[in-house]
């Protein structure tokens, strides 16, 4: 499979370690962005396998709080929770998000990544009022930049879902959920 996907356009992987040598960041980039593809795809295991090896080299190369570093973290969160494992990813996420706000802004919007995870875990854990707060703060990032229809639709949809936890008839999440 890995050869069918390519990586954006550019050498394969495996041309691209020969190149640059397997622990060169732009390695790590080629994983995070064939990890993504494998994601997309439903390839669970695949993509964890990619992320988990590109965040070691950018925790190695660029640091462990590097954003890049703290991307595929947020990625390899994104397989974990899905999979349900999310005794493993919670903690994942939470690790990104502060570092990801101190060097990024407050108003990045690739912080809602990682706030959608943790109003997707609060969900799991039962705590319904905490996923509000994230998962609202997260659409509110996606709505102020140029995030693409299905972030926006997930960011409704975990919103409404925690709405309607809070509140079984709430208004608002039926909007939302409709608008997703």
């Amino acid at each position: 499979v890995r050869e069918g996907l390519g990586v954006c356009g550019g050498p394969d992987l495996d041309e691209r370690e020969v190149a640059l040598g397997s622990e060169h960041p732009d390695v790590a980039v080629s994983l995070v962005n064939l990890g993504l593809a494998h994601f997309m795809m439903g390839h669970d295991d695949d993509a964890k396998g990619l992320f988990e090896r590109a965040l070691a080299i950018k925790s190695r190369t660029q640091g462990p709080d590097h954003p890049e570093t703290l991307e595929a973290l947020v990625h390899l969160a994104s397989v974990l929770q899905r999979r349900g494992d999310h005794d493993a990813a919670s903690p994942m996420f939470e690790r990104a998000l502060p570092i990801l706000e101190r060097t990024l802004g407050a108003q990045h919007r690739d912080l809602s990544y990682a706030l959608v995870g943790l109003a997707r875990a609060a969900i799991h854990r039962g705590r319904a009022a905490e996923a509000v707060t994230y998962a609202e703060r997260a659409l509110e990032l996606r709505e102020q930049g140029d995030a693409s229809a299905a972030d926006l639709a997930t960011a409704r949809v975990v919103l409404a879902r925690a709405l309607t936890l809070v509140d079984p008839h709430s208004a608002r999440g039926e909007g939302l959920a409709d608008q997703a």
